[in-house]
């Protein structure tokens, strides 16, 4: 069996912080084109709760920014951190049996 290649500590922290984001773009992309006005301003502000309830009074272009900007940055994080408890997670679970 070859040895397993190196991964730095940093990159699945990165990469997920990348996924949640895109994901996040992708949802509200879709939520945007595909409701109307009132019902996907509702389930913007829904899916970035709790911060959300900064940017409450945006509409239009505004309110689309903000939840990309914002609530990306917020899923982004928590898939980050996500991956960061679950790689200590992992290696705690490696080096306890040695």
């Amino acid at each position: 069996m070859a040895p397993a290649e190196h991964v730095p500590p940093r990159a699945p922290v990165e990469r997920a912080f990348l996924a949640g984001f895109g994901l996040h773009a992708v949802a509200v992309a879709w939520l945007w084109w595909r409701y109307a006005a009132g019902a996907r301003g509702s389930l913007l502000v829904w899916i970035d709760l709790p911060w959300s309830l900064l940017w409450l009074g945006a509409s239009g272009r505004a309110l689309l920014t903000w939840s990309l900007l914002a609530g990306g940055l917020w899923w982004g994080l928590l898939g980050a951190l996500f991956a960061r408890l679950l790689g200590a997670l992992a290696h705690r679970a490696r080096t306890v049996g040695r």
